[in-house]
């Protein structure tokens, strides 16, 4: 059971959701079967961390059962109905989280049951809301127009109904935005994987979509495809200039995909050898932490937290690393986050020079298997410059080279 469908769903839940859910399992509506909330009931003891040897499908069964031949069909029998109620609860939580989404399908009831009066009245005020939207969701227009239009007591030749033509901008609109979207995304792939694509009807909207969508959205996608096909009359100041001018009137995955491609894009020149793009990479970093569009989930992934390091260093912008370190540490995830801290927190003595330092944190810490050959390699970079201030240091520095010879032969990260 430890590892079972059902205490994986449990885990999700927040100790209120636990609460809400034990509520939830005791309501006639959902169920009424004794069992699954005795059940419930002894596993709620051991949220959040379900110890294993707690939940040995014979001990549970004895608790919900005792005296009883243990059966394991009824068990499976009990959890599988568990896991049914879940799924509900977690669909009705994300439900109940989305106004928008709840006053939408209420309105299809009532269009499902012709009730057209309230059907047209809640569509034309979900529209209303979409127009006065910040962001307005096209697919949304694109959806609530077409039930409109389509519903059989709905007058199709009415002259001030003009919710086709809504419904045909809106479709325009929401084709080019994804066509660039997907676009981009797909281009992306291909500069890692080189994996051949047979493009259909790309180059249409990317030359005859201007008046489709937004003029600076049109001409931000633009330049992020001539960046990804690395055109010579590409201008990477107007691309950084027009998109962190109109960064806060983007969508937010318009946001994220334009920001990564030019985010990627000067790593790539840094990469080529052109170290003038290094601080205008720190700066891209710099402002992905300030729009947030460096998290995923509320989670920053080690590579892109090594690389801001990296970049710090590189540029001698010390007090901003080392508080970059202590203030995103808590994002790292927390199975790497002690070595990935570690190793970054090294990796900045060794930048200041402090190379006694660097080596006592890197000579001191246990690293996983996957972080040996860099940090080994960090320890030689080290003790090589140790070595041109005091040749003492030769015999240790060669047995440490010697040594990482033999990590890497060994690493099965390198198989």
């Amino acid at each position: 059971m430890y590892k079972s469908k059902l205490i994986k769903l449990l885990s999700l839940l927040t100790p209120e959701e636990s609460r809400m859910f034990y509520k939830f399992i005791r309501s006639v509506f959902y169920q009424n079967n004794a069992n699954v909330v005795r059940l419930y009931e002894y596993l709620r003891k051991y949220y959040p961390d379900f110890p294993e040897k707690k939940l040995q499908k014979e001990l549970v069964f004895e608790k919900l059962f005792p005296g009883r031949t243990y059966s394991l069909n009824t068990l499976a029998a009990l959890m599988s109905k568990m896991v049914r109620l879940l799924q509900e609860f977690l669909l009705i939580l994300d439900l109940r989280s989305d106004q928008f989404e709840r006053e939408k399908r209420l309105v299809r009831i009532y269009g499902q049951r012709n009730q057209y009066d309230l059907f047209e009245k809640g569509t034309r005020e979900l529209l209303d809301q979409l127009v006065s939207s910040e962001t307005p969701s096209l697919i949304n227009t694109i959806a609530l127009n077409h039930q409109l239009y389509f519903h059989p007591l709905h007058n199709k030749y009415d002259p001030e109904d003009d919710s086709l033509e809504n419904l045909m901008d809106a479709l325009d609109q929401y084709f080019v935005l994804e066509k660039m979207r997907y676009g981009i995304a797909l281009m992306s792939k291909q500069k890692i994987l080189t994996h051949p694509y047979k493009w259909k009807l790309m180059e249409a909207v990317r030359e005859g979509s201007s008046d489709i969508i937004s003029p600076i959205l049109f001409q931000l996608y633009t330049i992020a495809f001539a960046l990804l096909e690395e055109k010579r009359s590409v201008n990477f100041k107007s691309f950084e200039k027009l998109f962190f001018e109109h960064i806060q009137d983007l969508d937010n995955r318009d946001k994220s995909l334009l920001y990564f491609t030019g985010l990627n894009y000067a790593n790539g020149q840094v990469n080529a050898g052109k170290t003038a793009f290094s601080p205008i990479a720190l700066k891209w970093y710099q402002d992905g932490l300030t729009n947030n569009l460096l998290l995923d989930n509320q989670k920053m992934d080690e590579t892109t937290f090594g690389n801001i390091v990296t970049y710090g260093c590189r540029e001698k912008e010390y007090a901003w690393t080392k508080n970059f370190i202590s203030f995103y540490q808590v994002l790292l995830e927390d199975e790497t986050r002690e070595a990935v801290v570690t190793y970054n927190l090294a990796l900045l003595h060794f930048s200041l020079q402090e190379f006694d330092k660097a080596l006592a944190i890197l000579n001191n810490y246990s690293f996983p298997e996957k972080d040996q050959p860099k940090a080994r390699l960090t320890i030689i970079r080290t003790l090589f410059e140790l070595f041109l201030k005091d040749q003492d240091y030769y015999d240790v520095l060669i047995s440490n080279i010697r040594s990482f010879e033999m990590v890497i032969s060994r690493n099965s990260f390198f198989e």
